[in-house]
């Protein structure tokens, strides 16, 4: 955004919104969005932020991930089981489209994310198959969907916040596999004013 509504301008922040601004910068350097030194310049301005203003600038220029696998489809749709393959490299799944029962994500050196806020799963449960090697695998779930992690991690890390829901569940991803030397993150929707991630 370039401009910034008067009233909005003005609120002040929390230590809550200066954390979420900085972890979306993490996910950012992470992704190659941003090298060490422009980094280190931004999470330096998100701490000292006082008022939403202060924040002009520090993700204007950050993607939200318009990259989708398959282009020039309003739905994509899978009958087979799906397989996201990064090698040193990116791949994303979102937008609108149909789950299937059964997902296969290797992550070696790159990052795979599986955003399924908006995807349309016709059953009610679906299996998604990790490996990650000095990789990143995000999962993107909307609030009503659960999840159940049996990762392993050699080296690495797993971080499972869908674990309950406040919700009833209306669907449930069980996710399995290893992560060696990589992680794998399966959380919500990220909400800061008007950007969502």
């Amino acid at each position: 955004m370039s401009e910034y509504p008067d009233r909005q301008a003005s609120m002040r922040l929390s230590h809550a919104d200066r954390e979420t601004l900085v972890t979306r910068l993490q996910d950012a350097l992470e992704e190659g969005y941003l090298d060490l030194g422009e980094f280190d310049e931004r999470v330096a301005k998100a701490h000292q932020a006082r008022f939403v203003a202060d924040t002009k600038g520090l993700l204007d220029d950050i993607p939200d991930g318009q990259i989708d696998i398959v282009s020039g489809r309003s739905v994509t749709e899978f009958t087979e089981p799906l397989t996201l393959d990064a090698n040193m490299g990116s791949q994303k799944q979102k937008g609108v489209w149909t789950v299937p029962e059964d997902v296969e994500v290797k992550a070696s050196m790159g990052t795979v994310v599986l955003d399924f806020r908006q995807a349309e799963m016709p059953h009610e449960r679906v299996n998604v198959h990790v490996s990650s090697f000095a990789g990143k695998v995000v999962l993107i779930l909307p609030d009503d969907w659960i999840a159940q992690d049996n990762v392993t991690a050699s080296m690495g890390s797993v971080s499972n916040k869908c674990g309950q829901s406040d919700q009833r569940p209306k669907r449930r991803v069980r996710v399995t596999g290893k992560a060696h030397m990589g992680s794998v993150k399966i959380r919500r929707e990220h909400r800061f004013l008007w950007w969502r991630w």
